[in-house]
């Protein structure tokens, strides 16, 4: 089994708003009890959390992390851990924040963000032909390429998978890769991919040759592409078929707001 430790890049899209939600995957909604108080009064906070994905969501926590002239009543954070969300779970929770005491009427917008751990597993099957199986196609006019992108995604990510060639011809020494591009289609945030986050196997003994190292970072809605180096050795008799498996474990955030009015 080949793990991909990914080459550091620079983050630099803290700035880039993910697209309006959607009822997919995991949703939070936000709703406060009144939506207008006086300066030093409280509203309830609620927030529903909802599980629409076809999987299971692991360890959902989720937290107000941002109040503006609110205080948490008797409490310093507004955090609560749901665990595993299976599909269709529903839970929900409530925090109660004191206003300050304000000089003129104050719009304020209520942060909650809900952070959990999901995966992307994908599976590509393809053929690798021997040289001599080559000629004899190209000869009788039956060699065709194949297709070389694939891609795959869930409700978060989609991962395209390319070959350098279809089919890969074996012969010993030739240069062929497999890319790899992971996108964020969802509509929240990923930040990095962890060096123990991405797992690619083959069905070949051998086959997987050397991939980079190190983490990869997200810049704006996709992280830079990657290569492993295909191992072709010439022992392959006629022809083959060959799969690539690939599981992507990632932290996914989502955020929802709600806007609460201070009256003096």
């Amino acid at each position: 089994m080949k793990y991909i430790f990914l080459l550091s890049i620079i983050f630099i899209s803290a700035c880039i708003s993910p697209p309006v939600p959607t009822e997919q995957g995991l949703t939070i909604k936000m709703d406060a009890n009144p939506q207008q108080v006086f300066s030093e009064g409280t509203t309830t906070i609620s927030i529903d959390a909802e599980n629409h994905d076809v999987k299971t969501l692991r360890g959902v926590n989720v937290d107000i992390f941002e109040i503006g002239s609110f205080d948490f009543v008797d409490k310093t954070t507004c955090t609560k851990t749901f665990g595993d969300l299976d599909q269709k779970d529903f839970k929900t929770f409530a925090c109660n924040l004191k206003a300050k005491k304000v000089e003129r009427n104050t719009d304020n917008t209520v942060w909650a963000r809900a952070r959990y751990k999901s995966s992307l597993a994908a599976v590509q099957t393809f053929d690798i032909i021997s040289q001599t199986e080559s000629e004899i196609r190209k000869k009788t006019g039956k060699f065709q390429e194949g297709q070389k992108s694939f891609s795959f995604k869930d409700n978060n990510l989609e991962l395209i998978m390319e070959l350098s060639n279809a089919p890969l011809v074996d012969l010993s020494g030739k240069k062929e890769f497999v890319t790899f591009t992971i996108k964020n289609i969802g509509n929240g945030f990923i930040e990095k991919l962890s060096t123990s986050d991405i797992k690619i196997t083959s069905s070949k003994e051998g086959l997987l040759g050397s991939c980079p190292t190190g983490d990869i970072f997200i810049v704006g809605r996709e992280f830079p592409r990657f290569s492993c180096a295909l191992n072709l050795k010439g022992d392959v008799v006629s022809f083959i078929t060959a799969q690539i498996s690939i599981n992507i474990n990632y932290d996914y955030e989502i955020r929802s707001s709600v806007d609460v009015r201070i009256i003096k």
